[in-house]
């Protein structure tokens, strides 16, 4: 048997696992990504880059998605806590527009895999460090987002665990993010 054991969700191609970790007295060695265990199981998944995210307690990223060229992104938490939600935006897709919350943390393990086509935003629920791998390059020439608390998709972020609205820090890229109806028009 491999390294991770790969959970099904709602939302197909949406996969959940948890790292593989082995400690000692030293410290530890945590291991989110193999390319041949991941094969192993049918998942075809090649990051071609990796980025950390170091964001404060009730940072809040937009529902982010590339249209043009579609990603896919592997979320893993290094350090705190954050929940994280996926909206299926692929159009043939029997859960189109509906979403999914996901609670990950350096405590849980818990790692997150996101299709192609799918958007993904995220709250911070403490101060966190988050490795994110992704398959394809970022554009950053094409719409990439939608408001985060936009009503015809309804993510419910869990807002009242960091204090309430009046602490979440938004960055002025995702409060001038296009309502969703402007982003539904380009999916193909």
């Amino acid at each position: 048997m491999g390294q991770f054991a790969f959970e099904k969700t709602k939302i197909e191609g949406v996969l959940l696992f948890k790292s593989f970790g082995a400690f000692d007295e030293r410290g530890g060695l945590v291991k989110d990504y193999s390319m041949y265990e991941f094969a192993a199981c049918g998942i075809h998944f090649q990051p071609t880059e990796t980025y950390f995210l170091k964001r404060a307690k009730g940072s809040l990223t937009g529902n982010r998605l590339q249209v043009r060229k579609p990603q896919i992104r592997l979320f893993s938490v290094l350090e705190g806590a954050v929940f994280n939600a996926v909206i299926d935006l692929r159009p043939h897709s029997p859960t189109y527009k509906e979403w999914e919350g996901f609670r990950l943390s350096a405590e849980n393990g818990v790692c997150l895999l996101v299709p192609a086509g799918c958007a993904n935003g995220s709250l911070r629920l403490t101060d966190s460090l988050v490795s994110v791998k992704s398959e394809g390059i970022y554009d950053s020439s094409a719409p990439n987002g939608f408001l985060w608390n936009d009503k015809t998709i309804g993510v419910h972020y869990p807002i009242d665990e960091i204090g309430g609205v009046e602490r979440l820090i938004i960055s002025r890229k995702d409060l001038e993010l296009p309502p969703f109806e402007r982003i539904e028009a380009l999916l193909v």
